[in-house]
């Protein structure tokens, strides 16, 4: 009986496993960088919601437009109210999946996964300093004061910080 309690409970979490579908199944050009800016080509390739129906899926892409908008507010694409909304869309997709601290993890990790199918740049220390300034509002509003700045000097600067703090 012991042993038949095991092999369900293994069913269960193979079962778990192969719904973790990855981003990139549903944005296929993920993997070609077009542009001068990694993050506005990021962004623009996040305008699907082929997803829909994915919760594994759904909350990657939402960890991901988080991140994204993150480093878009740095960049001074969006301001502090649209930063805001990019964070109650993140959170209403976190209601919706009303999932687990693991699934939460898997799914993070999962974004890190997809976005460093553009750049390898991208770590978990970088994502976790930009977006931990931004939406901890440590960061000036840079469009609404009419500042612009590149993404490779954004990539620059977090990477500091980053290298910074760890």
């Amino acid at each position: 009986m012991k042993k038949e309690l095991i092999m369900l409970f293994d069913i269960f979490s193979k079962e778990e496993k192969n719904n973790e579908t990855p981003l990139k199944i549903y944005i296929k050009n993920c993997n070609k960088y077009r542009g001068d800016d990694v993050f506005v080509t990021i962004w623009n390739d996040l305008d699907t919601d082929s997803f829909t129906g994915d919760t594994f899926a759904e909350m990657t892409y939402a960890y991901t437009r988080r991140t994204i908008a993150a480093f878009l507010y740095l960049q001074g694409h969006f301001n502090a109210e649209e930063i805001g909304y990019q964070q109650e869309v993140f959170q209403a997709f976190q209601h919706r999946t009303n999932a687990s601290y693991d699934f939460q993890e898997a799914t993070a990790a999962a974004s890190i996964d997809f976005l460093i199918e553009y750049s390898t740049w991208f770590t978990k220390e970088r994502i976790q300093s930009a977006v931990g300034a931004v939406i901890g509002g440590q960061v000036v509003d840079n469009k609404s004061m009419g500042i612009f700045h590149s993404a490779d000097t954004i990539m620059n600067m977090v990477a500091n910080i980053a290298s910074q703090q760890g």
